[in-house]
């Protein structure tokens, strides 16, 4: 009966082992699947691991770093707390789960969680990262920067703390300061992405728009996928006077993401202001059509058209922006100036003294207050 119980448990025995092996393959299965930016197959082999070895801490870990990666926070967040259900002294869960709840939103569980994970290692630079992270994000500067700084005493070959930092003294308006630390960043990692477009911003900021071109251009390089690097650099352009460059990269945002709406208006206002109101006009025309209900499309298209000398046309669209808009300034001023253009001047004069009624000058400047003057004595 004993050599039966003995062969029984040296059975079951080697089941686990066969078990935990397989797991450790499709650990690293996933593992490679990761590095290679295929996060949905990467969370497959994880799974696998998990479902043969369960509680495979490592793998559940992986699975909350991919679905981070895929926009699945609830799900990464369920897979931290499993691993914290495992182990309470988990740090590296507990900084995970924190930081997973920045990108939800979730100031208060987040910070709740990162003072956990420094309570339970105040050593650990991770948790400090991403302490400051959500420091910065929730617009807590100065205590981002008491964070980042220990961050960085703890670990300073890491790239993302001096990028947090210098992006947090930017936004300080250390441009210099800031500047510093995205160097040594990119210093570490040539190829840093966030890196190079904080840069920028802050060259930008500080009047050096040479240079930030410079950095949008690198970014681009190191990724030609990135819009943002686009749409940076054609704003910069545009500082420039660079304005036909600008339009061919307001055009590569939008054939990377059509859905964006920024660059969308900002090319029509740069063919305007190159004079290409047709250009402009059919523009506009394309946002007209993806939502009939866009007062702002109509708005702008209408500005296009007077400048075009479609009197008509322009009254017409600005007339559909107020209607379904009503508290749209820069509508009545445009509407104005389609009313003195169609030598209308009373009505002219309501729209602006409408326009500085709801903020006009407040935020575009004098511009209407002097029409005004001109033509409404």
């Amino acid at each position: 009966m004993r050599s039966i119980v003995l062969i029984v448990f040296a059975l079951f025995a080697s089941l686990q082992l066969c078990a935990q092996s397989t797991a450790a393959e499709y650990y690293k299965l996933g593992e490679a699947k990761y590095l290679e930016g295929d996060y949905k197959g990467a969370i497959i082999e994880f799974s696998k691991a998990t479902n043969l070895a369960h509680g495979h801490p490592a793998s559940f870990s992986m699975m909350g770093k991919c679905k981070v990666k895929i926009g699945d926070l609830a799900g990464a967040k369920a897979d931290y707390t499993f691993l914290i259900g495992l182990n309470k002294k988990d740090y590296y869960a507990w900084a995970a789960r924190g930081s997973t709840k920045v990108l939800m939103g979730d100031h208060i569980g987040a910070y709740k969680d990162l003072k956990r994970a420094i309570k339970i290692n105040s050593n650990l630079p991770l948790a400090h990262l991403e302490m400051g992270k959500a420091c910065f994000r929730f617009g807590k500067y100065e205590d981002a920067f008491e964070y980042l700084d220990r961050a960085i005493a703890l670990d300073s070959l890491n790239k993302e703390s001096y990028c947090y930092r210098g992006r947090n003294k930017a936004k300080q308006k250390e441009y210099i300061g800031g500047i510093v630390d995205l160097d040594k960043a990119l210093a570490l990692d040539s190829k840093y992405e966030d890196a190079y477009l904080a840069r920028g911003k802050a060259k930008s900021k500080m009047g050096d728009h040479k240079g930030a071109a410079e950095d949008f251009t690198k970014l681009i390089e190191v990724n030609p996928k990135n819009k943002e690097g686009y749409f940076e650099r054609a704003i910069t352009r545009k500082k420039l006077k660079e304005l036909n460059a600008a339009i061919v990269d307001f055009e590569k945002v939008i054939e990377l993401d059509s859905s964006d709406y920024d660059a969308v208006n900002n090319l029509g206002f740069l063919k305007i202001d190159a004079g290409d109101f047709s250009g402009a006009i059919a523009v506009f025309d394309g946002l007209v059509q993806k939502d009939p209900e866009n007062a702002f499309a109509y708005n702008n298209r209408g500005f296009a058209k007077y400048k075009n000398n479609d009197i008509a046309g322009a009254m017409a669209d600005i007339d559909k922006s107020i209607s379904i808009e009503q508290n749209n300034s820069y509508a009545y001023r445009n509407r104005a100036l389609v009313n003195l253009a169609d030598k209308s001047p009373m009505s002219a004069c309501r729209d602006m003294k409408k326009a500085i009624k709801l903020g006009f000058t407040e935020f575009y400047g004098d511009e209407v207050e002097k029409l005004m003057l001109k033509h409404c004595q």
